[in-house]
């Protein structure tokens, strides 16, 4: 977690943007406006972004390796599973990872409005369990961030 040394200072706490790649329609569109909305006060890593670097040469070890390390090493991680068409394993990892180094997840999951409802797939018992705010709009899910961080934001 952001360090007690850091509290009151100019360095900003880093959110680290999970979420599905693959099968989503447009995976960068949650995140440019998340970062649009944390703009100044949150440092965002966003994996997306980092891809075009081919991480360390090497695919998949590369990947993971890199993944496992912002995972780990940031204050919140901000997991949106919003239009997910499956379950996405990249971001299982992530979560897990989180939650073993007791960082907190805020995960944004809106409910179905289709009827019948279609239900996502990523909403599952171990997901919400690892979880530290299950939220179902942006709103409540930007609310979470603010209150996990709030000791370090303007």
């Amino acid at each position: 977690m952001f360090s007690e040394k850091h509290k009151g200072s100019r360095l900003c706490p880093t959110v680290y943007l999970a979420g599905p790649m693959a099968g989503c329609p447009d995976p960068n569109t949650w995140r440019r406006e998340f970062k649009i909305w944390a703009h100044g006060f949150i440092r965002c890593i966003d994996p997306i972004h980092d891809m075009s670097e081919k991480p360390m040469g090497i695919e998949p070890k590369g990947i993971v390796v890199r993944d496992h390390m912002h995972a780990t090493k940031c204050d919140l991680l901000y997991v949106n599973f919003d239009r997910a068409t499956k379950v996405s394993i990249g971001t299982m990892f992530e979560m897990a990872w989180a939650y073993h180094c007791h960082i907190p997840i805020v995960v944004l999951c809106r409910l179905s409005t289709s009827f019948p409802p279609v239900k996502n797939d990523n909403d599952h018992p171990m997901t919400r369990g690892c979880a530290t705010f299950w939220c179902v709009t942006e709103t409540e899910a930007h609310l979470a961030v603010s209150l996990v961080l709030r000791d370090y934001l303007p």
